[in-house]
């Protein structure tokens, strides 16, 4: 992991996540595939490092469930011909869970922290289904356009977490700094409401500046892996929120 030298520094992942909001807003101006593809990498690197962030027993196997569970829910949103586009999410969520417990279940070592493996085994399985929320809000023209407000908002958000500002001081500048971007990107290029931009805005930079302050207090993570679960959870774990957002005020 020597190529990534300064990824533990905690403002090097938050200006990561702005990158990574960058480039989800690439894949989604090629389209819904487009978007697939970056919350399919996206899903991958949570499954990867969360349990590494975590620190669970079985990190190859919990990692294993989670990266099945995001790409299934992806799948079946993209697979579907008609709304709602998350009708068969919760089935994939039910299935995850169960695999969970096939895992924690089929073990080789001694089953040590059991129950504090399950449950974060489970807590990555909601934040990489959750992400499906974009690619469900994508898969409209209207929807579309909050998908790309969106990731314009978390990426400046990111900036702004990257600042040397810490606390109260930087949760709120974060924040700040999100609806200000959405209410910009609105009001310029993107034809949405303004209450839409709000939401947006208040929503993405609200997930940025919460996972931050949690973040800050792991300064130096212990692995890559583990760095780059939290670079690309805030974009992840924005996805429902998104949707609700575009279903609520643009009758997606």
């Amino acid at each position: 992991m020597k190529f990534f030298p300064r990824i533990l520094d905690l403002s090097t992942r938050a200006v990561l996540t702005a990158a990574w909001a960058a480039l989800l807003t690439v894949g989604s101006g090629r389209g819904v595939t487009g978007t697939a593809l970056v919350l399919a990498a996206t899903v991958i690197v949570v499954g990867i490092g969360w349990p590494w962030l975590l620190q669970l027993p079985a990190t190859i196997g919990s990692g294993l469930v989670i990266s099945i569970a995001g790409i299934g829910a992806l799948a079946v949103v993209y697979a579907a011909s008609r709304e709602p586009w998350i009708r068969s999410v919760p089935l994939v969520f039910a299935f995850a869970v169960v695999l969970a417990f096939i895992n924690e279940l089929t073990r080789p070592d001694d089953r040590s922290r059991l129950t504090e493996s399950l449950l974060g085994t489970i807590s990555g399985i909601v934040i990489v289904v959750g992400a499906s929320g974009w690619l469900a809000a994508d898969m409209s023209t209207v929807g579309h356009r909050v998908v790309l407000l969106a990731a314009v908002a978390i990426a400046a958000a990111a900036v702004v977490a990257a600042l040397p500002v810490y606390g109260w001081t930087s949760f709120s500048t974060t924040t700040l700094g999100g609806v200000a971007a959405a209410v910009v990107v609105a009001q310029t290029a993107v034809d949405v409401r303004m209450l839409t931009a709000v939401a947006v805005g208040t929503v993405t930079g609200l997930m940025v500046a919460a996972t931050q302050m949690i973040f800050v207090r792991i300064p130096s993570l212990r692995s890559a892996r583990a760095a780059m679960a939290t670079v690309v959870v805030p974009i992840a774990i924005a996805g429902p929120f998104i949707y609700a957002i575009a279903r609520l005020t643009l009758n997606v």
